[in-house]
């Protein structure tokens, strides 16, 4: 995953306080309209078609980024001075902090991880907005096989969000089995050439998931369109 600079992208959405939907990720959830890696897609810039339309949201999700990056560079600082009281953040990291292209500078130690995805809980919560943590979207080899690096990364997040007292959204999960269902062809097309990457049609059917497991609960009520 390439390290490009950091762009904002602000989509109109939804929330009925007319607050913003903050996303702080990587390349699976960055916004690619104006970053030149077309087809790629992330899911976060197929996300406003599933929500209400009384607010926006933020896409501050950066490719080749993992949660040491944003802390000990100035992505995180810079976030936290655009979200607001009332804001909904969430925030996804895995992929690149468990380096399997064997890139130190994006590897997080475990503890680190918990760490940092500790830190910006607790920081979105200083702010007076409501931080989410998602666990990631897998590889296709993560899906035919269950084996993966991320997994291990995936349960220490699902970790920080119950001892932060923070929803946890297990995108992996519900990704797999879905995923899982689809034949060679249709889950192809989820896929860029690296089997990691989405394409359009892997955005959209991960937006459609994130929605579908949000729907029910509280902040599903404030966020996703009926």
């Amino acid at each position: 995953m390439k390290k490009t600079i950091l762009s904002v992208v602000a989509v109109a959405c939804f929330v009925a306080s007319g607050s913003n939907l903050v996303l702080i990720g990587d390349s699976t959830m960055a916004d690619y309209t104006n970053r030149g890696y077309r087809p790629r897609y992330g899911w976060g810039e197929c996300f406003a078609p599933k929500c209400n339309k009384k607010t926006t949201i933020v896409n501050l999700a950066i490719p080749g980024t993992s949660s040491r990056n944003w802390i000990e560079g100035k992505a995180w600082t810079k976030a936290l001075k655009k979200i607001g009281s009332g804001d909904i953040v969430f925030i996804q990291f895995g992929h690149n902090d468990v380096s399997h292209w064997g890139n130190d500078r994006v590897y997080t130690k475990p503890d680190d991880f918990k760490a940092n995805l500790a830190r910006m809980s607790l920081d979105v919560k200083a702010k007076g907005a409501t931080p989410v943590i998602l666990s990631t979207t897998l590889s296709r080899k993560n899906v035919t096989s269950g084996k993966g690096a991320v997994n291990d990364y995936n349960a220490l997040a699902s970790g920080v969000a119950a001892a932060e007292s923070v929803k946890f959204v297990d995108l992996a999960a519900l990704f797999r089995e879905r995923a899982g269902k689809l034949d060679e062809k249709e889950l192809s097309a989820l896929y860029m050439p690296d089997n990691i990457h989405l394409t359009k049609n892997g955005a959209e059917f991960t937006a459609g998931l994130v929605a579908e497991l949000l729907s029910g609960s509280e902040l599903g009520k404030t966020l996703i369109a009926d």
